[in-house]
């Protein structure tokens, strides 16, 4: 099972078909890396170094609040649902517009086990508003008007997939080879079946 996840992780990293660039660049002091994990104690047995060394490679995100595009916040580690997913996007970006109604069928078909949160990149509430509305997207919609979040995001789309643990289980920059909607399904339903496991 582990093997399988390093191979899930390896395809999303490796399956880059386009993306946009950004618009703006952060600044520097804006920058924010995924969190690392404290290093461990070393273990004697081989089994348990493996272990020790699969702990070590994992990443994790530092909490942090959403503000959402009805003005309301959201706190990460308040999500109840199994996975979570932050979908990096903005209005102007062509990738972002053909994968975003896949993402709405998404919401709707793992709608309890995995969060959806179209984190739009930058852009006045009322073009991302309007947008949203226009094309009648109703999963979760936040707004990162100045590069806040814990990610540095430098093409549009980028998708991190995060556990209820905070792990950053996946990234994927860009669009899939094949078809969003059956590339993220695949990765949610074999992720979902792991944590049942």
């Amino acid at each position: 099972m582990k093997i399988k996840r390093n191979i899930l992780l390896l395809l999303m990293l490796s399956l880059v078909l386009t993306a946009c660039g950004s618009k703006e660049e952060p600044k520097e002091e804006e920058v924010a890396t995924v969190e690392e994990p404290a290093e461990e104690t070393p273990v004697t047995t081989e089994e348990k170094t493996e272990e020790t060394d699969e702990e070590a490679e994992k990443q994790y995100v530092e909490d942090f609040d959403m503000t959402l595009l009805d003005g309301s916040t959201l706190k990460l580690s308040e999500i109840e649902e199994e996975l979570i997913v932050l979908n990096y996007w903005a209005t102007w970006c062509g990738p972002c517009k053909f994968e975003m109604p896949d993402l709405q069928k998404l919401s709707e078909d793992f709608d309890g086990k995995v969060k959806i949160i179209a984190m739009n990149a930058g852009e006045e509430t009322e073009d991302v508003q309007k947008y949203i509305d226009e094309n009648g997207f109703n999963f979760t919609v936040a707004l990162d008007q100045d590069n806040s979040t814990p990610f540095f995001v430098q093409a549009l789309p980028t998708t991190f997939i995060i556990g209820k643990d905070m792990e950053v289980i996946g990234m994927q920059t860009g669009l899939p080879r094949v078809q969003p909607y059956d590339f993220y399904a695949e990765v949610f339903n074999e992720l979902l079946a792991e944590k049942t496991e």
